[in-house]
This record gives structure tokens, sequence and C-alpha cells, in this order.
């Protein structure tokens, strides 16, 4: 069962995707909409501008792709992983090698010649096989584009994808970070997407991170599940809250992420995803800063 917090001013809501979609299936009773409200539900219009908008036909179809993954969203993951990689060997941090009794290899040279320290290994670089925490704000205003919402996602999907590939873990919270009727009023939702000791579902990350009906369709639904109370505050059933990218705002010191993507960042074009994918790696300390 997600956990839901009111302190402060701020209505936190804590769990993993399935308990996201266990509380959007169950919004109109959770939240006790009437029979009039109920067809005023962003999460459950239909049409065809409602289906570009949002990228599915119907709240049942947003549900099989968030339990199931987007295979879709992992085949244009695809056209960016391989060159993705091959820009990162470029900028990876030189091993440095030091020479002692024992090691790994053996620096035949230096044996021949009697050199007592004459074993090679390798040292400890910063940045490497580390455990990092990535926070990603999918929150996005209602004119952004559903495709520059997929460019920004695939980016921040690129970012854990590889730094799982180079061996670290990951952590990875999908945040939606809202502001309400009043500047007081805020709505933050954290869907723990990936924790670091299960393997990288990159269906599922791809979907948390850059399908437009993880806000438009399943956090939308969440946000109608609330008390009465609660969505007058965030404007539900008509604005569903504005937009934040101040994490500072919403969550503690000690719960800041070693690396956020915020909603502001844009990517237009394969190549412009590589270059903010490496300036991430860069900020979290993992590529040399060249």
């Amino acid at each position: 069962m997600a956990h839901i917090t009111d302190r402060n001013g701020t209505i936190r809501m804590t769990g993993s995707l399935d308990e996201m979609v266990w509380r959007g299936r169950n919004a109109a009773a959770l939240g006790n909409l009437s029979k009039y409200e109920k067809k005023d539900m962003a999460s459950r219009k239909r049409g065809e501008s409602r289906s570009d908008w949002s990228g599915t036909r119907t709240w049942t179809d947003a549900v099989k792709l968030a339990t199931n993954g987007w295979s879709e969203g992992v085949k244009r993951l695809s056209n960016l992983r391989d060159e993705l990689m091959d820009r990162i060997g470029e900028v990876l941090p030189e091993p440095a090698y030091m020479m002692d009794v024992t090691g790994f290899d053996v620096d035949v040279g230096a044996y021949l010649a009697g050199d007592p320290e004459c074993m090679v290994s390798t040292t400890q670089q910063p940045g490497r096989d580390r455990h990092i925490h990535i926070m990603v704000n999918v929150a996005t205003a209602h004119y952004r584009s559903p495709e520059s919402m997929m460019m920004r996602g695939l980016m921040a999907a690129g970012v854990v994808d590889a730094l799982e590939q180079m061996g670290h873990t990951v952590t990875l919270d999908v945040v939606i970070l809202l502001e309400g009727h009043d500047d007081k009023d805020r709505f933050a939702q954290v869907v723990n997407v990936k924790r670091p000791s299960e393997p990288l579902d990159l269906e599922r990350v791809v979907f948390s991170c850059a399908h437009p009906s993880m806000l438009r369709r399943l956090t939308f639904a969440v946000l109608e599940s609330l008390d009465s109370a609660q969505r007058l505050r965030m404007n539900v059933l008509s604005g569903y809250g504005r937009v934040s990218d101040e994490p500072i705002m919403f969550f503690p010191e000690s719960e800041q992420p070693d690396l956020y993507i915020g909603n502001a960042m844009r990517a237009d074009t394969l190549a412009e995803v590589a270059d903010q994918v490496i300036k991430y790696l860069r900020d979290a300390g993992v590529v040399a800063d060249t």
C-alpha cells in the first residue's frame, strides 16, 4: 500500500509503480467521487486529442504498459545505446597502475631485473562501483508535446542504463512535483522504480521516465484518489497543479538525490539526448570531465 502523508502543506505519496496503479484503478472509490466528478476524471478521458496527448487510447492501455513495460520505448532507447556506450568509453577515467610485491599481473621486465616490486595492480578510481540515487521529475506542463516528454525520458533512462552497464548500482525514484491552489500547497509523488538490489527492468524504467501516460493518466488518477479537501488544494479535476522543478522545496537535505534530472531539460534529437546523458554522467562523477 502506498504511504501517504500530509504535513506542512505538502501531500506526499510514496510507493511502487504497482501501488500507484492500484490506487489509480480505485481512484473514484478512494476519493469518494460523485457521478458528476467521475465524468471529469482526466485519467479516464478518451478521444483522439486525448489519446495523442497522453500516448494511450484508454486508462486500461496505460495500466498494461505500466504493468508489463513499454517495449516500444526500449526499442527507441536501443537506437541510442550503442552510440552512447562508445562515447562513454572515450570519457571513462583511465585506470591507474601501481607496482608492488603483490598484484594481479607481473611486469616481466621488472621481474627479470630482480625487482621485488614487479607485480601490477590497479588503484580504485573515484566514481567507480558506486551506488547512485537518481531522481527523475516527470511533471510536465500541459502544453508540452508527448514527443518532447519521450525524448527527455529517454535521456533519463539512458543515464540509468549507462550507469548499470558501467557496473554501478542505481536507486531510481521517478517523482512528480506539483504546486497547488496556494503557493504553500504542494504534492509530491515518489515512485520507486528500481532498488539497488534489483535487476534493471528497462521496459518499466523507460515507461516510468518517458511515457506521457505516467503523468497524464497514472498520476492524474492518483491525484483523483485524494480526499475532497486535498483535491481542492491541488486543483484536481481542473488544472491538476502547477509543475515544480525545486526538489529542495519538497524533500529534506537527507533525501536529496546524488543526481537530479529535472523537467526543464530539453533534448529534441537522439544526438542531443546522448550529449545530455554524458553531461549527467559527468555531474555524477563517473566519466572524465574533459
